[in-house]
């Protein structure tokens, strides 16, 4: 190889250099997103810091369910995972442990911690959880991916509606607004698998547990 290749070589990698260092990458990840807000709801969140330049982005004027994104133009490191609660006035961080990024289908032994056997048939781990929740599906256990988002819709005459509705344990799930398509107050009301677990949602008779694995089969529509 002459010289002149090698130069032509060596700049090309430096231009890619350049413009991946320039080009200005997300040190947010997850948290609770834009508003409405549940109080006590909660969600998973990762931040960087900044080796370079750091800035932040606001949403666009009109946008009621967006969040401000918190830019680097540099290297991104320090890499650091949380749980974000809304406590209604402030807002709370508890360190966790952070996401693999090659993450692993869980073994049954895994699985069976967070579905018992005892209250769950153990075909159910393997089981498709819908994206659409209804009073048929009372009382059964749904499993889903962590980052998967589901709704909830019931009959508000049946089932009046919870605004602060909340899984217990809480932490497991965590609200979303942009899939309360009628409105804050008002069915159907969507949720987010935030982190590993398992809780239970209640209102009067109705009752539904959800589990929450690292890797499981996508859930279906309603009907599939």
């Amino acid at each position: 190889m002459n010289s002149k290749k090698l130069y032509i070589i060596v700049f090309i990698i430096l231009l890619i250099g350049v413009g991946w260092f320039l080009y200005p990458k997300p040190i947010q990840k997850g948290g609770l997103g834009g508003g409405p807000l549940i109080p006590g709801m909660s969600a998973y969140g990762e931040e960087f810091s900044c080796f370079g330049f750091s800035y932040t982005e606001f949403p666009s004027e009109g946008c009621m369910d967006c969040t401000s994104i918190k830019k680097c133009v540099g290297i991104p490191y320090n890499r650091s995972c949380f749980i974000v609660t809304d406590n209604s006035t402030s807002f709370s961080r508890v360190p966790t442990e952070c996401k693999k990024d090659d993450v692993r289908p869980p073994t049954r032994a895994q699985a069976e911690k967070i579905v018992p056997t005892q209250t769950v048939n153990s075909d159910v781990i393997h089981e498709q959880a819908p994206l659409g929740i209804t009073e048929k599906d009372n009382g059964k256990t749904f499993v889903y991916n962590v980052t998967s988002r589901f709704s909830i819709d019931l009959n508000p005459q049946l089932y009046p509606f919870i605004k602060n509705w909340n899984c217990v344990p809480s932490g497991i799930i965590g609200y979303v607004s942009n899939l309360s398509v009628k409105g804050p107050d008002s069915y159907p009301i969507g949720f987010e698998a935030v982190r590993v677990g398992q809780c239970k949602l209640t209102n009067k008779d109705f009752s539904i547990t959800i589990g929450v694995m690292d890797i499981i089969e996508p859930p279906v529509m309603p009907g599939n």
